[in-house]
């Protein structure tokens, strides 16, 4: 496969796995969406690793993985593990934070490796932007979770996340056309 089929099936795929994330969070966190959008993400950092050789790839691939084993693995062991509620809910909820730190900061690397291979010079501070807040989203989360902050806060997470990653696939959407039509001009 070339560069140029290369980076359009990883456009293609991450487009399509950040539509999960949006339909996912529209719908309450729709667990199902969620899991077929970090699938689908998870194979496209993979293919742009192995298309790209970046250590903050293999960095954001590794995240996904660890939060994967984490609620898949962990979760299932924490269910049969008998713990009174009270405690299965502390547990749980560490453990699900732990992976949605990993996954949100998988997203900021690749919002930031997006940067490092766009097509467009204009792209660059937008793809940075984003990573910027996608990595101060996660510092809010951490925050709200380990203190009382307002729910204001809280509640600005989701919208934030919901926002980040809607201008994130437009943008992917966007280069991915003006790429396609670049090949096609030059070829």
């Amino acid at each position: 496969m070339t560069k140029h089929k290369h980076f359009l099936l990883v456009q293609g795929l991450l487009i399509i796995a950040y539509t999960f994330f949006l339909i996912s969070i529209l719908l309450r966190r729709h667990e199902a969406l969620m899991i077929v959008g970090l699938t689908i993400k998870l194979i496209g950092t993979f293919v742009s690793y192995l298309n790209w050789k970046s250590k903050m790839l293999l960095v954001g691939l590794g995240l996904q993985i660890v939060s994967f084993v984490t609620v898949l693995i962990l979760g299932n062991r924490l269910e049969g593990a008998g713990y009174a509620m009270i405690q299965f809910m502390e547990i749980q909820a560490m453990v699900l934070e732990g992976a949605y730190v990993s996954l949100a900061l998988s997203d900021v690397i690749l919002m930031y490796q997006s940067s490092r291979i766009t097509q467009k010079a204009s792209l660059v501070p937008v793809y940075r932007g984003l990573s910027l807040l996608a990595l101060g989203i996660v510092v809010i989360d951490i925050l709200g979770y380990s203190f009382l902050i307002p729910t204001v806060l809280i509640v600005m997470i989701s919208v934030l996340e919901f926002a980040s990653y809607f201008v994130y696939a437009v943008i992917l959407f966007y280069e991915m056309i003006q790429y396609r039509k670049n090949i096609k001009f030059y070829a």
